[in-house]
């Protein structure tokens, strides 16, 4: 019976170490290789074809600053180049950070250029969020639209996106507090379905995502809506087939493979 007290207070010891482990804070990731975000479809970028440079490890990453645990800054953005007769070709570059200001629940995001000062927006994008650091509201400030407002509501597992005239837009799906499907619905003026895109993100593991409801770091839009980290998206594309019916045209997947630290954060890039 001596014993007894012995194993308690072992068993005391060890319950009280884990808990504090779990309870340290997370560890402030302090850039990521851009392999692993998602520029394609963000709406700041609508309208634009996206290079990038060769895979250069110094130069396919976007930096991150801290003030009060929160990024203010991420250096790593698209340069607006010539394209024929315009700018619409973005370049990714180090010469291109936004500039984060928060405001309570409200997020704005300005878009800075290191050598071409005449260039810096004066007008931010705007991320609304509730409570609950769910996104709520997007205002786009992309170069073509100043003022396109995008509205989230949400029912059980499905969010649906909506522009201000309540035109549905997309709709996100969710399945384990992640992020599994996203289905955009293009009908024509008769109101017939002519194409349908989904995006299907897949493999998803366990462990603790450093983007959550991080919305409005650049790329990182998709992953902000998961409690974990996918390793797989596919892209299918449904239209009107030539023989007049409505079918598959088109699939692609990427894999993104994933090494963690010690505390079973995902390796994006180092932290701090």
């Amino acid at each position: 019976m001596r014993n007894i007290p012995i194993v308690l207070i072992t068993f005391l010891f060890l319950f009280s170490c884990k808990k504090v482990d779990q309870q340290a804070p997370a560890p402030k990731l302090q850039n990521c290789a851009i392999e692993y975000l998602n520029f394609t479809d963000d709406y700041r970028f609508a309208y634009n074809s996206l290079t990038y440079p060769p895979n250069d490890p110094e130069e396919t990453i976007c930096s991150y600053e801290y003030q009060n645990e929160k990024i203010v800054k991420v250096t790593g953005g698209f340069l607006p180049l010539p394209a024929g007769s315009n700018f619409s070709n973005l370049v990714f570059s180090g010469d291109v950070f936004d500039s984060i200001v928060y405001n309570g629940n409200e997020i704005s995001v300005f878009k800075k250029y290191t050598n071409f000062q005449w260039a810096n927006s004066e007008n931010p994008s705007i991320y609304n969020l509730d409570s609950q650091n769910q996104i709520q509201k997007l205002t786009v400030n992309n170069g073509f639209d100043t003022n396109f407002e995008i509205n989230y509501t949400y029912s059980n597992n499905e969010i649906t996106e909506k522009n201000k005239n309540g035109v549905t837009l997309r709709k996100l799906f969710m399945e384990g507090n992640n992020l599994v499907k996203i289905v955009k619905e293009s009908i024509d003026l008769q109101g017939k379905l002519f194409r349908k895109e989904e995006i299907i993100f897949q493999e998803y593991d366990t462990n603790p995502n450093p983007f959550k409801n991080k919305y409005h770091i650049s790329g990182a839009f998709y992953r902000a809506f998961s409690e974990n980290n996918y390793k797989k998206t596919t892209k299918l594309v449904y239209t009107i087939l030539v023989d007049g019916t409505f079918g598959l045209l088109s699939t692609s997947s990427l894999s993104i493979p994933i090494t963690y630290n010690e505390r079973g954060f995902p390796l994006f890039g180092t932290y701090e």
